[in-house]
Order: structure tokens, then C-alpha cells, then sequence
């Protein structure tokens, strides 16, 4: 069942699909290998865990609303829109490499989570 993932400040902004990540029209941008967060092109760029995507810095990026992973502050949610319709997903991509997962880094990623996965 597809979820909204929330962002730093507690708003829906992409789509955990199981192990797909969808941005916010429903189009495929990132895959889930095990603990590992791969581009749509198959670059590793991150982990997720308990419900918690972690940057490539091993940041807090994007959470469930369910998460059990730690963040080191969770923002109050805004209300979730509806889902969008979802595009057919492209092919897997193959996997180029991973790297090796830093010490928790206990705060939130500077990155932009819309623009994160492109």
C-alpha cells in the first residue's frame, strides 16, 4: 500500500510505493534495495530504515508517518492531499554500488527532498 513520505517540516512530498519511491504525480524516482535508496538511474544515494529515508551524509531526508527509526525532531504533519494516479514503472535499473553507511548523523539533511532523487 502506498504512503506519503513527509519532509523536515511535516509535509507530504513523495510517495513510498513499496519498494519504489514515487515523486508527488506519481512517477517513479528512486527504488529501495534492502536498507539501500538507489536513484531511478541506480546510483545509491541514501538508506531507509524503520520508515526513515537517510541521505548519503546519513541525514534524516524523508519519514512514514508510521516511522520506528529515530529523527531527531518530528515536525507536527499537514494533512495529506489525495494520491496521485501512477505511471507504469520503468525496468529496474542495475545497481551501482553502494557506499558505506556513515555514524547517524542526528539532525535533518540540507538537501531538497523534491529535488534530491534527480
Amino acid at each position: 500500500m502506498a504512503e506519503w513520505l513527509f519532509n523536515s517540516k511535516g509535509f507530504p512530498c513523495q510517495i513510498l510505493d513499496g519498494n519504489m519511491i514515487r515523486n508527488n504525480r506519481g512517477y517513479v524516482i528512486g527504488w529501495i534495495f534492502g536498507s539501500n535508496v538507489h536513484s531511478s538511474h541506480g546510483e545509491h544515494i541514501g538508506w531507509f530504515e524503520g520508515g526513515v529515508i537517510y541521505d548519503i551524509n546519513n541525514c534524516q531526508l524523508l519519514f512514514c508517518r508510521n516511522h520506528t527509526a529515530y529523527l531527531s525532531s518530528k515536525p507536527g504533519l499537514t494533512g495529506t492531499s489525495s494520491m496521485p494516479g501512477f505511471a507504469s514503472p520503468p525496468g529496474r535499473p542495475g545497481v551501482i554500488g553502494t557506499h558505506t553507511r556513515p555514524g547517524l548523523a542526528q539532525r535533518w539533511s540540507s538537501d531538497d527532498p523534491i529535488s534530491y532523487f534527480d
